[in-house]
């Protein structure tokens, strides 16, 4: 049989792009967990950077496991992240 295996690595725009700048209180969502910092430049391009270091290894993992691997941003339209994730 012919089968693909699909990997949707969802994101949020929040998460892509935070929305906040300078003094912020940030809250962990699966737990009570609350930190204060400075959300400023430099914390936003390292923020950038470990996050789009994540996404690659999420990328390479579904390779090694001869996945397709698809990025989806939930701020996007339902009906065109449902295409690109299930078209070739």
């Amino acid at each position: 049989s012919n089968h693909e295996l699909i990997l949707p690595q969802v994101l949020a725009p929040a998460e892509l792009d935070p929305p906040v700048y300078g003094d912020t209180i940030f809250r962990e969502i699966e737990s009570a967990l609350r930190r204060r910092t400075y959300f400023g430049s430099r914390l936003r391009e390292r923020y950038r950077d470990r996050l789009d270091a994540h996404v690659a290894a999420v990328a390479e993992r579904s390779a090694d496991l001869g996945a397709r691997h698809v990025p989806v941003d939930t701020g996007e339209d339902f009906f065109d992240s449902f295409v690109r994730v299930w078209s070739a």
